[in-house]
């Protein structure tokens, strides 16, 4: 099988000039072999990530006018399961030329079907990004993503709401998950609003509360798998049970019902990377109500 142009960008912005097109990539979907005008992408957040390959395509266009980019829009779940299922098959068909994935999915994907992947060394000075994003997307020596979101990350809070229960942003501040849920009981009975939500198909909110511990699901070696006596794991499955059980943390279903929940007023807050900021201040009318407070510990 012929390896097909398609470059995996690490949370982000990659490799628009160098989906390259070798000799020996066949056709792709949008475009010909010889510099392509129009690139396809899989992506998802219209206010961060999208937003992102619009400026590229303006970038573009000021020395290509004909260059064009086609996003479609679509969540890390249903990309990473059609990728599965085309490259199981076999096919290339239906493929983009770019994917946004989440770092932690990457290797795998270039461990079990490198065949798809088009190596990017050659446009990357590798020095230029730290290690760990780095190793993420790289094998056997060749870089195969572009990094792009180093992932930091907060606990957004609307201060209206916890100021309704008699709480301030510095109640919030440099405290554990332990304290969180005892100020968020407080805000539950005064507002009837929970601080957070949660997708229970998502592990986001576990990988983010171990990482600030400086644990993984893998050793320090980033192979051996830690999973058997991992504290962080342990403390993480206990405190967002704690969460789920005060009510404190709600759930939802998906990226839109994410986005709802906080930006209606429903949710007083959300955890996640600096990345969600542009959905926050989406909903004009909430303006200057909103702060962001360090993880709890």
């Amino acid at each position: 099988m012929k390896k097909i142009a398609l470059c995996m960008a690490m949370i982000g912005l990659g490799g628009l000039a160098a989906c390259g097109n070798g000799s020996d990539t066949p056709e792709r979907e949008g475009g010909d072999q010889n510099g392509a005008e129009e690139i396809t992408i899989w992506a998802w957040d219209p206010k961060f990530n999208i937003a992102a390959f619009e400026l590229a395509e303006s970038y573009h266009q000021e020395e290509n006018p004909d260059f064009k980019i086609n996003v479609t829009e679509i969540s890390q779940q249903d990309s990473v399961q059609k990728m599965n299922t085309i490259f199981s098959s076999g096919s290339t068909q239906g493929l983009p030329n770019i994917v946004l994935i989440e770092d932690f999915r990457a290797r795998n994907f270039l461990e079990v079907f490198p065949e798809y992947f088009v190596p990017l060394t050659e446009y990357i000075n590798v020095d230029d990004f730290m290690d760990y994003k780095i190793e993420v997307s790289s094998i056997d020596g060749e870089q195969y993503g572009m990094p792009f979101d180093s992932g930091v990350a907060g606990v957004y809070l609307r201060k209206s709401i916890i100021e309704e229960a008699g709480l301030e942003l510095s109640d919030f501040t440099n405290i554990t998950w332990q304290t969180f849920n005892e100020l968020g009981i407080r805000v539950k009975e005064a507002t009837g609003k929970p601080l957070l939500s949660i997708d229970m198909n998502d592990l986001g909110h576990l990988r983010m509360m171990m990482h600030s511990s400086g644990y993984w699901y893998t050793a320090e070696d980033g192979e051996t798998p830690f999973i058997d006596g991992n504290p962080s794991l342990k403390q993480g499955l206990e405190d967002l049970k704690m969460l789920l059980d005060s009510g404190v943390m709600t759930t939802h279903n998906g990226w839109d019902q994410m986005l709802a929940g906080f930006n209606s007023g429903e949710v007083a807050g959300v955890l996640q990377g600096n990345w969600i900021t542009p959905s926050v201040k989406a909903e004009e009318s909430q303006s200057g109500d909103w702060a962001v407070v360090p993880v709890p510990k």
